[in-house]
């Protein structure tokens, strides 16, 4: 029975997390503006590719089309590529179009 009993913090926790991971999206449609729509989507990416060891040095590959991050972001293609332009130029991200 004791082991029984275990089971639902794990299983809790995860949804705990999974609740807020759900709000942050939220946020990130509905309040945050394009720049830190692409930002958050772009360190949550990182984030995730890490935890299962495919990231490496802030250093990732990201197969995404610009029209991808729109629908993931909703915006429109062109702001989308407005923003990762101003976030190379402000040093935030670095892209190599050969890889």
């Amino acid at each position: 029975m004791s082991a029984f009993l275990g089971l639902p913090l794990p299983f809790g926790g995860e949804t705990l997390v999974d609740a807020a991971i759900f709000r942050e999206w939220l946020l990130n449609i509905g309040q945050r503006e394009g720049y830190a729509r692409i930002a958050h989507i772009i360190c949550e990416l990182m984030m995730r590719l890490k935890a299962v060891g495919l990231a490496e040095d802030s250093t990732f590959n990201m197969p995404v089309t610009q029209a991808e991050l729109a629908d993931a972001t909703g915006m429109t293609p062109v702001h989308v590529n407005r923003v990762l332009q101003a976030l190379r130029a402000d040093g935030l991200i670095i892209s190599d179009k050969s890889k």
